[in-house]
């Protein structure tokens, strides 16, 4: 009988057994190998410069945040307040 849908009867699949591989297949199965590793210790290096210059800049603003707050508490020191502009709209609505 037939199978599929087609119009013709059925065909067994074509097995193609491999080639054995060349000297020339093999260096360069080799050579792309060799490649690919080159390339993929490149990206290793890469990404550990990438995560430690991550750090640095979040070091950075870690630091810059220290920084920030310690001078809003000068500044609350200073002026005995931290909303020195609240609190002047206030006195002047109750003035």
């Amino acid at each position: 009988g037939r199978t599929g849908g087609g119009g013709g009867g059925s065909v067994a699949p074509r097995i193609v057994a491999p080639r054995p591989a060349t000297p020339a297949m093999s260096r360069n199965l080799a050579s792309l190998t060799a490649s690919l590793q080159r390339e993929t210790a490149r990206s290793v290096r890469l990404s550990a410069r990438i995560n430690r210059v991550a750090r640095g800049v979040g070091g950075l603003l870690s630091v810059r945040g220290m920084i920030s707050t310690a001078g809003n508490i000068q500044r609350m020191y200073a002026r005995g307040t931290l909303f020195p502009e609240v609190e002047e709209q206030a006195d002047r609505t109750t003035a």
